[in-house]
């Protein structure tokens, strides 16, 4: 079996041009490369139809100055297929545009010193890391391997969300709504999450485990999943962990009404 990075590279470097039609010299990009990146590995220069197209095999790290970067690339180009993590933490990015199509190990966009939308992330990654300014999801990538990290941030709404095995959104004070996370089995962390007042968006989503430790705001279970609402309507069904205790549907409804 391929690997995943031979088998993304081969697709990228089927359909490459000799040279980059906008100007912009090989030169140019190795230098900004140079000037903006540490990239623990070798790398790759490349035109596919006119794009000027970056492979890694190995870790990318973009350098970290007073006030942070505004851009991934400057729109010289785009990262292909990075074989290993991606770290762009501590910028003043707005979006994520020039981001990797494909990520193997983690890409972390942490302590962003501007509210960002993850317009124009990668397609797929393992797994991913975004700071609390984030406040979109849409643009972020829709393949995750392992988990999606976007504690104590500014969202308000979950659209867009990618499919992962793990969600950690807890200490999110302004999340409203939890439409977006796709049908899939999963660990969903909402501690903390203040905001919720239901759990509409969650009908058909399958998750082994659901933490709603100080969802304060929390008045009715509406939207629990179908695996525990229709089946497991007593208390043999874990459902909620709140403050570390497990909660059978039972349980999780009177819990509720006592708060309402």
């Amino acid at each position: 079996m391929k690997s995943l990075y031979t088998f993304i590279t081969e697709g990228v470097l089927s359909d490459i041009d000799d040279t980059i039609s906008n100007g912009t010299t090989y030169v140019d990009v190795e230098n900004w490369l140079n000037e903006h990146y540490n990239i623990n590995g070798t790398y790759d220069i490349n035109v596919l139809k006119n794009d000027c197209i970056v492979n890694v095999n190995g870790d990318v790290r973009m350098k970290i100055i007073r006030g942070g970067y505004d851009s991934l690339t400057n729109g010289m180009f785009r990262f292909g297929t990075v074989n290993g993590s991606f770290d762009a933490n501590y910028q003043n990015l707005k979006d994520l545009k020039g981001s990797p199509r494909i990520v193997t190990g983690k890409f972390s966009i942490k302590d962003n010193n501007k509210l960002f939308t993850c317009e124009g992330g990668p397609d797929k990654v393992f797994s991913i890391v975004l700071g609390h300014t984030c406040i979109s999801l849409e643009g972020m990538p829709q393949e995750v391997e392992s988990f999606i990290m976007c504690t104590n941030s500014n969202l308000k709404t979950l659209k867009g969300c990618g499919k992962a095995e793990h969600y950690d959104f807890s200490e999110s004070p302004y999340l409203e709504s939890l439409e977006g996370i796709p049908v899939g089995e999963c660990v969903i962390n909402l501690n903390g999450c203040k905001s919720l007042k239901s759990l509409k968006g969650l009908e058909n989503v399958r998750p082994e485990k659901l933490m709603l430790t100080s969802c304060k705001g929390l008045k009715t279970l509406d939207g629990i999943p179908a695996k525990f609402a229709n089946k497991y309507n007593d208390n043999s069904m874990p459902v909620l962990d709140v403050d570390g205790q497990i909660m059978g549907f039972g349980e999780a409804v009177k819990w509720v009404n006592e708060r309402s």
